[in-house]
């Protein structure tokens, strides 16, 4: 009940946006799968915002936020920002197209992923892209993997946006006093690379173990550990996962500076999502992740570059008992310098971004 009162006052903030807009249409707008049902999607969008107004000065006009899956329905024909996530899809750009009449010098997208369903980008997708201002990647594995290699040299690639993500003056993160360890589990780990019922029970059975793995450690070194959910549907996942175990879940809140002082105040992290990972490296902390999906494996392998932890592709191969317990135990800090340099890559390529569509 308290899960679909929540969707439902979610859809409600939707609708209230959608009706201001049609009475007062904006001309700048930032896109993205902002429907608040996922904190992630919802820090896109205020990174967005903030590199909005620092590139081109709080004079500019307010950014109004519009979602992707129903960007034709969205009034007025502002210039819009595509600001992250994995969004990337024929039928997104098909509906750009058609709002904007081919008309790609009002449109730049910054730091997508190609959507793993459906086909390919067709040819007449990748003209749009190419003629837009900006374009730009959160991995390099998709640039060469997609037919977006045919305009390679019109996209570029640096890391998601929600490593730009500042908080304001009042954030005071949690003092951290080794008392606290984060988990946060989501259900469906290797969706997109899945293929078998075999290689499916294989990966919930090492995730599983994983994460009561490392609540177990956590509450054998006397910490309390706390659930905190990414997206509305982390919670019933989490809960039957860690069954038994003495956890406390935190409800869901879509607010990123909220979610990001929580995990800022943890000793250590045990992330599932891809922003619970980036949200842990940007917090600094000792990190126990299990690499739910490919985005995770390519976040490490382009941008962090430390040794890659345990995730789907290796449970699909199957794992011992000793060897996932082994993976647990590990903590991956990437330290302070790495992720300032992260931040800086993130908030740069922002900024080029936002400026392109005012030449």
């Amino acid at each position: 009940m308290l899960k679909m009162n929540g969707r439902r006052a979610f859809q409600v903030r939707h609708r209230l946006r959608f009706a201001g807009q049609m009475f007062c249409p904006p001309s700048a707008a930032i896109v993205g799968a902002y429907h608040y049902e996922n904190v992630g999607d919802m820090a896109l969008a205020a990174a967005g915002r903030q590199q909005y107004f620092s590139a081109l000065g709080t004079s500019s006009p307010n950014p109004a936020l519009q979602t992707c899956a129903n960007i034709d329905a969205w009034p007025g024909r502002p210039r819009t920002y595509v600001c992250g996530g994995a969004i990337l899809t024929e039928t997104f750009i098909q509906k750009l197209r058609k709002r904007f009449s081919d008309n790609a010098h009002l449109v730049a997208l910054i730091g997508v992923e190609v959507a793993r369903q459906g086909p390919d980008l067709s040819a007449e997708s990748v003209a749009f892209l190419e003629k837009a201002p900006y374009v730009s990647l959160r991995n390099r594995a998709q640039l060469s993997a997609t037919r977006l290699s045919e305009i390679a040299d019109n996209v570029r690639t640096h890391p998601d946006i929600v490593f730009a993500f500042r908080h304001n003056e009042r954030f005071v993160p949690v003092p951290n006093e080794n008392s606290v360890a984060g988990v946060n589990i989501v259900g469906g780990a290797g969706y997109d690379n899945v293929r078998t019922e075999a290689e499916s029970m294989a990966v919930r059975s090492a995730q599983r173990r994983f994460f009561r793995t490392f609540v177990e450690n956590a509450l054998d070194d006397g910490l309390k550990v706390v659930h905190v959910p990414f997206a509305l549907n982390d919670d019933m996942a989490a809960r039957k996962m860690l069954d038994g175990l003495p956890v406390q879940f935190v409800p869901f809140s879509a607010n990123p500076e909220r979610v990001l002082r929580m995990v800022s105040g943890f000793s250590r992290f045990a992330p599932s999502r891809y922003h619970a990972l980036i949200f842990g490296l940007l917090s600094d902390l000792p990190l126990s992740p299990f690499l739910y999906a490919r985005k995770n494996y390519w976040l490490f392998e382009d941008f962090v570059g430390s040794e890659v932890p345990l995730g789907f592709r290796e449970a699909m191969q199957g794992l011992s008992d000793a060897e996932i317990d082994t993976f647990a135990g590990r903590r991956y800090q990437i330290g302070p310098d790495t992720t300032d340099h992260l931040k800086a890559a993130a908030a740069a390529e922002l900024e080029t971004a936002f400026r392109s569509m005012q030449q």
